[in-house]
């Protein structure tokens, strides 16, 4: 007579880390170019320069950190000052120049109606021949504020981008599995499974247009369902395999075996 019952062998628990998940390459490409635009425009808001103009010179003095140094003209050379909007599509400014007899000096680069402002008051200034004056450009503060917002949200984004590469943590106990995710340094509140449940480790391959070959390792449970084991699919590497390999080692080691039991006839 043949009886069957289940192994009551135990094999020490095991953990294992899945990961780390590459971030993709695209999004960091486009947050480093928003950092970069962000920090540009909140340099262009906070530029601003004076115009200091004495009996004998004018001392043109920027204030911003890829500032061209100072200017400085003979103030009886000094005409006035010019406006010129640019045709360039990429950068549609106006530049403000100092008329200093036979040759004009470009001191800044701006929007029209900071440039016109500007040239109204150093102009109305030299009509009224006072002796000393001083005409501020002054910054955009609204301009700063936008690139500081959109730097932060930039910052936001790399932020999540770097949270979501994170490991998955598997523990592999004598009848369950537990799952957590592993961000930061610190691990997430767990999944439990149980071994019984747990049909196999397969890979899922995914295949299309805008990623030719990516793939993830998930369980296959009893039920049918597949649980994967990351977020997203991820860039092809020998690790996927290897996991897939030493998980389904460490599944069949505690999944209960039927051991068969021989007992003599009487």
């Amino acid at each position: 007579m043949d009886n069957y019952r289940s192994s009551e062998n135990i094999r020490p628990d095991r953990d294992f880390e899945y990961g780390p998940f590459p971030a993709a390459r695209s999004n960091l490409i486009i947050i480093a170019v928003g950092l970069v635009i962000g920090l540009g425009v909140v340099i262009e808001g906070l530029s601003e320069g004076r115009l200091s103009c004495g009996p004998t010179h004018c001392n043109w003095r920027p204030r911003h950190w890829f500032s061209a140094g100072s200017k400085t003209v003979e103030r009886p050379l000094l005409r006035g000052v010019t406006t010129q909007r640019r045709k360039d599509v990429d950068n549609p400014k106006t530049e403000i120049r100092l008329d200093a007899g036979p040759q004009t000096v470009l001191i800044a680069n701006t929007t029209s109606r900071r440039a016109l402002a500007f040239r109204r008051t150093v102009n109305d200034a030299l009509a009224k021949s006072a002796p000393t004056f001083t005409a501020t450009l002054p910054a955009q503060r609204g301009m700063a504020y936008a690139g500081l917002a959109g730097i932060l949200i930039c910052l936001g984004v790399l932020i999540f981008t770097l949270g979501r590469r994170g490991t998955v943590h598997v523990h592999v106990g004598p009848r369950t599995v537990a799952i957590r995710r592993r961000r930061w340094g610190r691990l997430g509140p767990a999944t439990e499974l149980s071994t019984v449940d747990i049909a196999g480790v397969e890979l899922d391959v995914l295949k299309d247009r805008d990623n030719p070959f990516t793939v993830r390792v998930v369980l296959e449970l009893n039920d049918g369902t597949r649980r994967p084991l990351s977020a997203h699919h991820l860039p092809p590497g020998p690790y996927h395999e290897a996991f897939r390999e030493e998980l389904s080692h460490a599944l069949e080691s505690v999944r209960p075996r039927a051991r068969r039991v021989v007992t003599p006839d009487v």
